[in-house]
């Protein structure tokens, strides 16, 4: 069963639950329509049994963008990432150093920490389906419903570790003095602490966004449950 198929279905029965109790001639029809062989024809009144989905040039593109194009991106982000990390951990770096120095080293290393997990969560696009229609919860309709809300919280705390960083570079050029009292490795892990604890709590409204739905069977002989993914606001 196709995607479209299923929801469409899925569609009916969830409408013809909503309307059974309407009136005894519905109910009638209803328990009728539960007894046939042929689910099409009871939908035939609502979805025309023939339509099928056929995405339009934009969707292809947008598809294709994100399934293929960010993915690679998101490849070479991991691997210069990776390659900032070991640079920064050498042991030159670990000798000891200024107050202001630690705190680029730490900041650079928690940034690209946060790039390579905005970039980690992006790489399921490159194999799971956006809105898949499945008979059993699976990741691919986790991805779907909750991937958007961790993108972007790792999103967001690379994008405050940057500024926390411009901003300790700041007070480094314009008032360095004050700079070199206050800022060290301490900050460094309280800015680090006190930025990722904000992205989460910010994002937590995103978490709740979507859902995941299941569309009762049809009747009790029929055991066949679809879930999918469904948009709450």
């Amino acid at each position: 069963m196709s995607q479209w198929d299923a929801m469409r279905e899925c569609f009916c029965v969830l409408w013809f639950r909503i309307n059974m109790s309407g009136s005894n001639e519905q109910h009638l029809d209803l328990k009728a329509a539960n007894n046939s062989t042929s689910f099409n024809n009871l939908c035939s009144s609502l979805l025309d049994s023939t339509t099928t989905y056929s995405p339009s040039h934009a969707n292809i593109v947008e598809e294709f963008l994100y399934t293929r194009v960010v993915v690679a991106i998101c490849c070479f982000g991991l691997l210069g990432n990776a390659i900032n990390l070991v640079v920064l951990s050498a042991k030159r770096y670990q000798t000891p150093s200024g107050r202001m120095q630690q705190f680029a080293r730490i900041g650079l290393m928690a940034l690209a920490v946060a790039d390579s997990l905005f970039c980690l969560s992006i790489l399921p696009h490159a194999f799971v389906e956006r809105d898949p229609v499945t008979d059993s919860v699976n990741f691919s309709l986790v991805f779907s419903a909750y991937g958007e809300p961790v993108i972007n919280v790792f999103a967001m705390i690379g994008t405050w570790l940057t500024v926390a960083m411009a901003t300790g570079r700041y007070a480094a050029v314009c008032h360095p003095f004050q700079a070199r009292a206050a800022i060290g490795r301490t900050v460094a892990l309280r800015t680090i602490a006190a930025v990722s604890s904000a992205c989460v709590v910010f994002n937590v409204p995103r978490f709740f966004r979507n859902t995941i739905e299941k569309c009762p069977p049809w009747s009790e002989a029929d055991n066949q449950v679809v879930y999918f993914r469904s948009v709450l606001f």
